[in-house]
């Protein structure tokens, strides 16, 4: 995701997993 967005000049800020009942944050989790 990062380096395609390199590529379209498109800042990644977050990346979040979403289900029924919880998410989760990349950037909250150190992985971004």
């Amino acid at each position: 995701i990062r380096e395609a967005g390199k590529f379209m000049e498109i800042p990644l800020i977050d990346h979040l997993i979403l289900t029924s009942e919880s998410f989760m944050s990349m950037a909250d989790e150190g992985l971004i």
